[in-house]
């Protein structure tokens, strides 16, 4: 389907991020207690656990798909405000394709047409 790389790339930054999170912010916690001369984790246990917590699940979720799914964000919001391309991109491919302008190749498109393609390509060259 459309967007579905886009889609599990979002899933897998999100589960990445919780993951790492809780992880570093149990071992946050876990060194401030060892380390620290007080009885209880207290005030400065609690920022270490959420320092460590909050770094680890950024960068965990940034690199495991994360990065890639803003890219494609702002690639779209950035084609939308020039006037290249319509935010709702999705529906302007499914149109297209009930068109018979494009034929759906698993999560990509191409174009049917041999003589669009070219005519298409050789307004770009002229500019």
């Amino acid at each position: 389907t459309v967007n579905e790389g886009t889609s599990r790339s979002m899933k897998m930054a999100f589960l990445f991020s919780v993951t790492l999170a809780i992880i570093g912010g149990a071992a946050g916690w876990l060194l401030w207690t060892s380390l620290s001369n007080q009885k209880g984790p207290g005030v400065g246990g609690l920022f270490t656990a959420l320092f460590f917590g909050l770094s680890l699940g950024l960068s965990g979720g940034l690199t495991s798909g994360g990065m890639f799914a803003i890219k494609h964000f702002v690639l779209r919001l950035f084609l939308r405000t020039y006037g290249v391309a319509p935010f709702q991109y999705t529906a302007f491919l499914t149109y297209a394709k009930q068109l018979l302008f494009l034929r759906q190749v698993g999560g990509g498109y191409i174009f049917i047409h041999r003589l669009l393609q070219e005519y298409l390509r050789s307004l770009q060259s002229r500019s």
